[in-house]
This record gives structure tokens, sequence and C-alpha cells, in this order.
């Protein structure tokens, strides 16, 4: 490349630009169907401990510390504890692992170099190659 300036663009790409429907296609293949279905059991257990614990917060802002928020911090963790410890089996974990793998393959930044003929307007740092 001749010298001069340029202008560098960084573009991510993650999993959700990846379209939704096709990406949870592209997991069910890797996974398998029953695989895929315990991961998204054990997700949806974590969503569901989560809701007395913001029924715990409003009570806390509404009225302040009471029986009743502690009761629903009490139930919360009743709830996620169940999907802490099946996130720690070795079949989560082996799933997970599969996943990320799979994962790591994808094109994580896509760079587009161009040649400027002045740097008025160009917006961040500068490095030399």
């Amino acid at each position: 490349m001749p010298p001069g300036n340029y202008s560098v663009s960084v573009l991510g790409v993650g999993q959700g630009e990846r379209g939704g429907a096709a990406f949870r296609a592209e997991q069910i293949t890797l996974l398998g169907e029953k695989d895929w279905r315990f991961r998204a059991w054990v997700d949806r257990l974590g969503l569901v401990g989560l809701i007395p614990f913001i029924a715990a917060f409003i009570v806390n802002f509404i009225y302040r510390v009471s029986i009743v928020s502690l009761v629903a911090v009490a139930i919360g963790l009743g709830v996620l504890l169940p999907r802490f410890w099946i996130s720690r089996s070795r079949r989560y974990r082996e799933i997970e692992r599969r996943l990320h793998e799979h994962e790591a393959s994808f094109p994580h930044f896509v760079l587009d170099l161009r040649r400027v003929e002045s740097v008025a307007g160009l917006v961040g740092g500068h490095f030399v190659v």
C-alpha cells in the first residue's frame, strides 16, 4: 500500500445480527433438539427466578424493607438456586462449551480500509504501520 492517510472502520458482527430464527435453527442443528430444549429450560428458569427480586424491589421502593420483601427475596433465592446448580452440571457445561466453540468461529470484526485525501472530519485516533 502506498503511504498516505487511510480511514479504518471496524464493524462488529454479533450473534444477534445473524437473524434470530436462523441462529436458533443453527443451534438446534449443532446441539440437537433435546440439548437445545434443556438449555432453553435452564435459561427460562433463571429468568423466572428474577421475578421475585423485581417484586421485592418494588415493595422496598413503596414500603421500605418489610416482611413481604424478605419473603420475595427468599422465594427468588429458592427459584434461582436450582438454576445455579443445574448450570454447574456436566451436561449444561458441555452444551455451553459446544456453543462457545461454535460462536468463536463466527467472524467477529470486519475491517474496512479506505484511502482519504484529507483527515478533516475523521473521528478517532491514529496508528502508524
